[in-house]
């Protein structure tokens, strides 16, 4: 009983100590506060991920090994999602076939022989540029057999020679070569025998021809099945600046974000090649399945593309620190080459002029921003049965 009454004494106090106090109250939130605490509240909208740029890409002939780091490895490692673009590429039967679909609309860029391009420019087409040299090496030395008598280019004089297909680049490209020496187109005879090392192979050692002239990546096919050597001089070698990027200005203006993230999305691929070459030989395959060599082994399939690819990759190197850079020296010279071996047709205007209306490497800085050391080691972890399965 005593502790009974003692709990309720103490409740009793309590009691009354809480009802002898004025209430507290709280002083009521002003109204910005209301809203403020009503919107933290409420979820947060996600900003609506931006549509992916369209821009449709040409690349000219077939895709072969050398090909890998403009086509497969920036579609197939994701180079050109990262940069927002959906790019739909079309293969072209040729230079002169992708240059006709850029002029006609068809195509927003493409990569193309530098002949293509500048022919049509010299003539006025004034909505066509040049935005990026892909290759600023000479990639259309011509080979013989070792054992031919061929020794010098003034030697060439009554030969066949043997070309992928007779409006292909190597044909001007060699009657430059014969320029150099004093003789022109009509000193040589063209057959085209297509690019199968193979096939080219059997009309070296028949006969039927005494030179192929084709770029790095179908000479160094042939060199891994016949033992061949180079017939040039120093005039000729020094010619480069032979493979470019090319759109209408009318896309460079209303565009011109995505094309910087297309090249870049190359320029990537050129690192990734270098690093991991065997990965960008299966990635081509990977893309282009129906490329893939016939009557080679699997465990021969990407040997037999390396050469190429690497021979490709010798000449395509920074200018001036950037990736698919220029310089005027080098324009100039291979346009003088062209109108000398009657490709391209004389000027009407100072070469400084054309160039200027030829070239905008506007976008070369932002083209070569990001890390290559990154990319590298991405393409150091890549895995070749990956991309073969």
């Amino acid at each position: 009983m005593l502790l009974s009454a003692c709990g309720n004494a103490e409740e009793s106090v309590a009691s009354d100590d809480e009802s002898d106090d004025p209430a507290i109250e709280a002083p009521a939130p002003s109204e910005d506060e209301a809203d403020a605490d009503a919107a933290a509240e409420e979820p947060v909208a996600e900003e609506p991920e931006a549509e992916p740029v369209e821009l449709i890409y040409a690349n000219c002939g077939t895709m072969q090994a050398a090909n890998t780091a403009q086509t497969a490895i920036p579609e197939i490692l994701g180079f050109w999602e990262d940069e927002n673009l959906a790019v739909e590429e079309v293969i072209l039967a040729g230079s002169g076939e992708c240059v006709q679909a850029l002029d006609a609309g068809n195509i927003d860029v493409t990569i193309t022989a530098t002949p293509s391009l500048a022919s049509p420019i010299a003539q006025g087409a004034d909505n066509l540029v040049a935005i990026g040299a892909y290759v600023v090496g000479n990639i259309y030395t011509p080979f013989v057999p070792a054992e031919s008598p061929i020794e010098e280019p003034a030697d060439f004089d009554g030969s066949t020679i043997g070309v992928g297909s007779l409006e292909a680049s190597s044909v001007p490209m060699f009657v430059a070569l014969l320029n150099s020496v004093g003789l022109d187109r009509d000193s040589v005879d063209f057959v085209p025998v297509g690019f199968s090392p193979g096939e080219v192979s059997e009309f070296l050692r028949a006969g039927r021809i005494d030179a192929y002239a084709q770029h790095d990546g179908a000479q160094a096919a042939l060199q891994e099945v016949m033992d061949m050597r180079a017939v040039t001089n120093e005039t000729f070698e020094n010619v480069g600046f032979h493979v470019i990027f090319a759109t209408r200005r009318d896309v460079l203006e209303e565009k011109r974000e995505a094309l910087v993230g297309l090249m870049r999305g190359i320029a990537k691929g050129v690192v990734v090649a270098r690093e991991n070459p065997e990965a960008g030989v299966a990635m081509l395959y990977q893309q282009w399945p129906e490329n893939r060599p016939t009557g080679v082994a699997d465990e021969d399939l990407i040997s037999s593309g390396l050469s190429g690819l690497v021979a490709r990759l010798e000449n395509i190197q920074p200018v001036d620190g950037l990736l698919f850079n220029g310089t005027r020296e080098q324009m100039s010279s291979h346009f003088e080459v062209l109108i000398a071996a009657e490709t391209m047709p004389a000027l009407e205007e100072p070469m400084d002029s054309f160039i200027d209306r030829f070239w905008d490497g506007s976008l070369l800085e932002d083209t070569n921003d990001f890390d290559a050391d990154q990319i590298a080691e991405q393409a150091r972890s890549l895995v070749v049965d990956d991309f073969l399965q």
